[in-house]
Parts: C-alpha cells; structure tokens; sequence
C-alpha cells in the first residue's frame, strides 16, 4: 500500500527493490548506502526488502535515481524500458540470428 500525493510512480516496489538488488550486486555496495543515494536517507530500501511500504514520491525518486545512475555493462532487470528511452537490453543465452 502507498500514500502520499501527486502522480503516480513510474516503478512499483517490487520493481525498485529488484534494481535496487541487481544494482548492490553489481556495484558491491551495502542497501543502505544505495538508499542513501537513491533516496536520501538509508532505511527506505531495507524496509522494501523487509516488505514494508514506500512513499510513492520516494518510489519515484528512486526509480529516475537508478535509471541515471545504471552501471553500464548490466543489464536493465525490468521489462519495461527505462525513462531515459534506451530498451531493455536482452539476457544472456537468448536466441540469436545470423
């Protein structure tokens, strides 16, 4: 459940919390430390991951956080397409033509 005003978020929680753990995998760093910078203070992605709600603004941030701060060379773990526009890329072991 989310609260608090405006738009809609782009992501839902399950969503960030899935960036958040691709991206803390990939970069080895502590969710909290990611938090901190994805949200600004360094409990919001712990209580996700413990299953807890996130402000919807908080979601929000987050989720423009990740997607400017993406490591390249890793895949986008979603299927939707990141806001900067660029696709989704494919996994590894996929089909492939030629």
């Amino acid at each position: 459940m989310f609260y608090g005003g405006g738009s809609a978020s782009m992501y839902s929680a399950s969503e960030v919390r899935r960036l958040a753990d691709v991206y803390s995998g990939a970069k080895k760093r502590r969710l909290s430390t990611i938090s901190v910078q994805a949200c600004g203070n360094w409990a919001s992605l712990g209580r996700l991951a413990e299953g807890k709600a996130m402000r919807s603004d908080t979601l929000e941030r987050a989720g423009q956080w990740f997607d400017q701060n993406w490591p390249s060379g890793v895949p986008w773990p979603l299927s939707s397409p990141r806001p900067n526009g660029e696709p989704p890329k494919k996994k590894a072991g996929g089909s492939s033509t030629g």
